[in-house]
């Protein structure tokens, strides 16, 4: 049987479940995210005369006035309404539209409709606000607060820098793959690109979460909380690959944050390469802002540049080597439709071949975060301990691993009782993001 078939599977999280995280989530989170780009647009509304002209400024109301009428519809459960932009993606939107009313035989709504859906939706109708101005199509109402979150976490940033560096120079002595030295690297990295999943602007409403400790000491005590742990599996598969492709191995990244966490992530690329596991870095980023934090192609390079500016010596460093990595084509920024698109991932290959194609010919990708960790399996409502593979429905591209702290009511793979064991003690583990997987699957 093919288990993507409708029939075999758990139905999608949905607000309909009021003890639900996507209850919570779009019964107050997701209004609240709205309230705060309402309050942006009028705060900022002279800053926006002065680079958008009159014209923009009048635009910025207009915008305003949509984004009360959305968070009005949401918050009294009216039906979802088709897009009206002119980007190419408004027809793909607009029919996925139009098949859910075709098989919940109603216009979806806010808290009917699956979660993914609609909390997906609501980004892309902020998105299609700006599209029908004539000046503001550009303007990211999260930017603000993307960089306020990574200047407050300067100091973690800083300490790691020093970290990155520090390591470079030891890996110069060419540590050898089979040493204690080699895994404790590899392992480090992976770990605090992981729990730099933490900072998410989205869970918080756009509330800045800024990193305060020490990513290196702060792995140690989050040890015990990764519920899978797949970091030696992974590293399996990389040195196979170098093995397999003459040592030129290209690693797919598909990006969550920005601030922090693109910052480890740009360290754990970093080192992959010193380490000579890894040739080429794709860098996947989101078209449009998306999610509040995610990274868009500007959040990259804003964050080199700032590295760049900065006063510290190490920053300034690692800022010189990316940029390099960049002209060398060692570093590469990917912008893709799909992320942005309603689907999730087990419908890639059918929906956008050319991406499963590019993916394909990765040798290993990973998928950072939780949005992208509901895409994989679908945001159903699985059981605990089915096998990650199966909730992928057919989706593998290549061998992939979910770097992920839980911030959504759904998981796979876990031991049987796991979940169980864990709740006792915290009952909001799959929502606090204290809890994390590196988790592979392979063709």
């Amino acid at each position: 049987m093919d288990c993507r078939e409708t029939s075999f599977l758990p139905p999608p999280l949905s607000a309909q479940d009021i003890t639900s995280f996507a209850y919570k989530t779009v019964k107050d989170r997701l209004p609240v995210i709205l309230t705060k780009v309402i309050d942006l647009l009028f705060r900022e509304r002279n800053n926006i005369a002065n680079t958008y002209g009159e014209v923009g400024k009048e635009e910025g109301k207009e915008v305003t006035g949509k984004f009360s009428m959305l968070r009005n519809e949401m918050q009294t459960n009216k039906p979802l309404k088709l897009l009206e932009g002119k980007r190419s993606d408004v027809i793909i939107w607009n029919d996925y539209f139009r098949k859910q009313t075709e098989e919940m035989k109603k216009e979806p709504r806010w808290f009917e409709s699956a979660w993914l859906y609609v909390e997906c939706y609501m980004y892309r109708r902020i998105q299609d606000a700006f599209d029908l101005t004539s000046r503001l199509q550009d303007f990211d109402p999260f930017k603000n607060s993307k960089e306020v979150a990574f200047q407050s976490s300067l100091d973690a940033a800083l300490y790691f820098g020093k970290h990155v560096l520090t390591t470079i120079e030891q890996l110069q002595q060419k540590v050898h793959k089979d040493s204690p030295e080699f895994f404790e690297q590899f392992q480090l990295f992976l770990q605090v690109s992981l729990w730099g999943n933490k900072c998410d602007l989205s869970i918080s409403a756009g509330q800045n979460v800024a990193q305060k400790e020490s990513p290196v000491e702060q792995i140690h005590k989050l040890q015990d909380h990764i519920l899978v742990n797949d970091t030696r599996k992974l590293l399996e598969i990389l040195h196979q690959a170098n093995s397999d492709n003459s040592n030129k191995v290209t690693l797919s990244l598909v990006l969550d944050n920005s601030g922090f966490e693109l910052f480890t992530d740009m360290c754990l690329a970093e080192i992959l390469q010193q380490l000579e596991l890894v040739t080429f870095v794709k860098f996947y980023v989101k078209e449009m802002p998306w999610y509040v934090s995610d990274v868009t192609e500007h959040d990259f390079l804003w964050i080199l540049e700032t590295l760049g500016k900065s006063e510290h010596q190490s920053f300034q460093e690692l800022s010189k080597i990316w940029i390099r990595k960049l002209q060398q084509k060692l570093w590469t920024i990917e912008k893709e439709k799909y992320w942005t698109l309603p689907f999730d991932y087990s419908v890639m290959k059918e929906m956008d071949p050319v991406l499963y194609a590019k993916l394909s010919a990765s040798q290993v990708i990973i998928f950072k975060g939780d949005l992208n960790y509901r895409k994989l399996t679908g945001d159903r409502q699985w059981d605990f301990d089915i096998p990650f593979q199966t909730s992928l429905r057919g989706f593998l591209p290549a061998p992939l691993c979910a770097l992920r702290t839980l911030k959504a009511d759904t998981v796979t793979g876990l031991s049987p009782g796991q979940a169980k064991s864990i709740a006792e003690s915290f009952p909001d583990w799959m929502i606090s993001g204290d809890f994390g997987l590196i988790q592979i699957a392979t063709p």
